[in-house]
């Protein structure tokens, strides 16, 4: 008998990244999307103890974001809070979880390793893990965007709303007026992944959070042509 899926609620504002997150989970078979909030007052609104795990981004100060967490555990027991952030903060990591969350993932990690650590969080553990995150990569991070061309623009936007490779090849060959086969969308992807390697960048939903934390996107990509 298959094994009932993990519900995972996500709370976060950057909407790219959890629009990346939602997509690997339906597409695993193995994770049950059980909702978003972009604010803390909408996951307070939304979360009614219907899912099993919670990642939450660190959207408010520490001090707001202790007591957020001791509320939640309080009004819904049940759900494990797993914090998911992109940057490095043991001594809050170490705070959070004295406050009952369950666990502390990097956004560099690999979608792979987030999975590994939501079944850990979901069987009963606690893990932290902060993958490639650091202190002192935020400049090379957000000089990173000056490598992608306006192309790559166009496959980031598509794959952070969870379209693979087919479905960006015919998206973008009617928006730029020529055609454009799946295997160059593969060459897109691996330049991009080869561009973004060393800041940490990973996965799709590292990369979500990447095109939203330096301001790569704007919202006009996928309405003009693009010339690379």
């Amino acid at each position: 008998m298959r094994e009932k899926s993990i519900r995972v609620f996500i709370a976060d504002d950057h909407s790219l990244l959890v629009d990346a997150l939602k997509a690997r989970f339906i597409q695993s078979g193995e994770f049950e999307f059980a909702g978003r909030a972009s604010t803390m007052e909408e996951l307070h609104a939304r979360l009614n103890g219907q899912a099993d795990v919670l990642l939450l981004d660190k959207m408010e100060d520490t001090r707001e974001m202790l007591a957020s967490i001791a509320s939640i555990r309080n009004s819904c027991p049940a759900v494990k809070v797993v914090l998911l952030t992109g940057k490095e903060d043991l001594a809050f990591a170490k705070q959070a979880l004295e406050e009952g969350a369950r666990g502390y993932f990097s956004k560099s990690l690999s979608m792979e390793e987030i999975f590994q650590g939501l079944r850990k969080v979901h069987a009963g553990g606690v893990v932290i893990d902060l993958g490639k995150a650091g202190p002192n990569r935020e400049d090379e991070r957000m000089k990173a965007k000056e490598l992608i061309t306006p192309t790559e623009k166009q496959v980031i936007a598509l794959l952070c709303r969870g379209f693979r490779g087919k479905e960006i090849a015919e998206l973008l060959s009617q928006i730029n007026g020529r055609n454009m086969e799946p295997s160059t969308v593969e060459v897109h992807k691996r330049r991009i992944r080869e561009k973004l390697r060393d800041i940490g960048v990973t996965n799709d939903a590292s990369l979500g959070y990447w095109a939203c934390e330096c301001n790569l996107l704007d919202g006009t990509e996928l309405s003009t042509n693009s010339e690379d």
